[in-house]
Order: C-alpha cells, then sequence, then structure tokens
C-alpha cells in the first residue's frame, strides 16, 4: 500500500510539472502602418507664353472752339477733330457752367461733317420783307436776315442729331458735364440756346481716345495638366509572434 502512496504522489508531482511547463507559440498580430501612394489628379498650373496681344492706350484732351458766336437767342461752338480715324474709339465730355448767377439753357450737340459749322449770322437786309417762310418750326431765332434764319434753321435739320440735353442749370462752383458719343466726327457743332448774357456760358469740350496696338510678350496662362500626386494612407498587416504559453494552451488550443 505504501508503495502505491509513492507511485501516485510521484505521477501527480510529474503531472504537475507538465502542467506547469511552457512552450513556444504562434499568434497572429495586425498592425497598423502609414504608407504613401500616388494618384492620378487634374492639377492647374500657370505658365507664360510669348505671343502677340491687344494693349489698349487711352488719353483726353481739350478740343480748342473753332468758331464761336452768339447771336439772339443762340450761341455756337465749332469744333473740328483731326484724323479721328487713327483712334479705335472716341468719346466727348462737355463741361459747361455759367458765372456767376444761375440760368436754365438747351444743348444741342450735331455732327456737322457734312453740313459744316453754322456760319455767323447776317444783319438784316435794308428794306427786307417779313419772310414768307413757315417759322413755327425754327429752333435759331432773332434780328438776322431771313435768308440766314432760313439757311440756321435748315442746317439743324440737316446735321446729324448727336443729343439735346435741356434746363440744365449750372454756376460757377458746379459744372454741368455731359458725356456722349459722336463716333469718328471730324467736326462738331454745339447750339446753346437761353442764357440772357451769352457771353456769361463758358464750355470747354474735351476728347476723350483709346488706341489698341499689336504688342508681342510673355502672357501668363493657365492650364489643366495630369499628375501624380502622394497621398499618406493608413494600411494594416499581419505578422507572426512566438510567445511563450503553458503547454497545456498547446495542447487544448484548437488554433
Amino acid at each position: 500500500m505504501k508503495s502505491f502512496n509513492h507511485i501516485l504522489l510521484l505521477a501527480l508531482v510529474s503531472f504537475s510539472g507538465f502542467l506547469l511547463s511552457c512552450a513556444n507559440k504562434e499568434f497572429i498580430t495586425t498592425q497598423d502602418y502609414i504608407a504613401t501612394e500616388n494618384s492620378t489628379e487634374s492639377v492647374t498650373e500657370s505658365y507664360t507664353e510669348n505671343e502677340t496681344y491687344m494693349t489698349v492706350s487711352s488719353g483726353e484732351y481739350e478740343l480748342p472752339s473753332f468758331n464761336n458766336w452768339t447771336w439772339g437767342n443762340a450761341c455756337y461752338y465749332g469744333y473740328d477733330i483731326s484724323d479721328p480715324e487713327i483712334y479705335d474709339n472716341i468719346s466727348f465730355k462737355i463741361e459747361i457752367w455759367q458765372p456767376p448767377q444761375y440760368e436754365p439753357e438747351t444743348i444741342r450737340v450735331f455732327d456737322v461733317t457734312k453740313t459744316g459749322h453754322l456760319s455767323y449770322p447776317d444783319l438784316p437786309v435794308s428794306g427786307e420783307e417779313a419772310t414768307t417762310e413757315n417759322t413755327e418750326n425754327y429752333i435759331i431765332t432773332g434780328s438776322a436776315s431771313n435768308a440766314w434764319l432760313k439757311a440756321a434753321n435748315d442746317w439743324i435739320y440737316q446735321s446729324k442729331f448727336v443729343g439735346a440735353w435741356a434746363n440744365l442749370w449750372s454756376n460757377q462752383d458746379n459744372p454741368h458735364i455731359i458725356e456722349l458719343d459722336a463716333g469718328k466726327a471730324h467736326k462738331i457743332g454745339i447750339l446753346i440756346l437761353g442764357p440772357l448774357n451769352k457771353w456769361n456760358t463758358t464750355l470747354r469740350l474735351f476728347i476723350r481716345w483709346t488706341i489698341s496696338s499689336p504688342t508681342y510678350g510673355p502672357v501668363s496662362k493657365e492650364r489643366t495638366v495630369q499628375k501624380q500626386v502622394p497621398h499618406q494612407v493608413v494600411k494594416q498587416r499581419n505578422y507572426y509572434e512566438i510567445r511563450r504559453v503553458p503547454i497545456w494552451e498547446t495542447l487544448f488550443s484548437t488554433h
């Protein structure tokens, strides 16, 4: 009996030692890591290229009055424009004021390239009879010869009308400014009606011009190109790791 107990004790001790012993075992481990990948993308980039392009220059200058007179209820300013064809575009600016008092007035602007400037009025002819013309539609009136009054009013209707501005009020501190487009006119006629004293009216005409000219040189441009662009992405990978585990785990593990 003692012998059997010794054998049983020895067996239990041996089995306990076996259970407490360790062995190597492989485990699969997942790890995150950052990788760099390239993708194709459309990218806008700037570049320069030599080519011919148009540059625009512009300016403004005052035109001197070529023909200026006052008579009756009318005041006339005539202007000549030399070589308007050299400009790509021209426009006009009128400044008008009346020191030192306020007076209403009406301005009519004409392209008189074909009809010419309105001549200075002729005095009435001695013994001249009243005109038989219908003067109700006359714009210019006053003490002048019948022939001149008819010719002056015919000139108004025959000239190319550009624009009219009525009941303008101006003074020495605040000139009235008018901007207009008369195309490529060679001659401009401005007729002012209304002020009691025409010499109190001061008028200045400015020409504004632009010229386009070809220029060869670098031009900034943009284009869309396909490029490989790097990006960082998070990925996962598996690797085997050896660990020491109790031996019984290797016996009863299903992996």
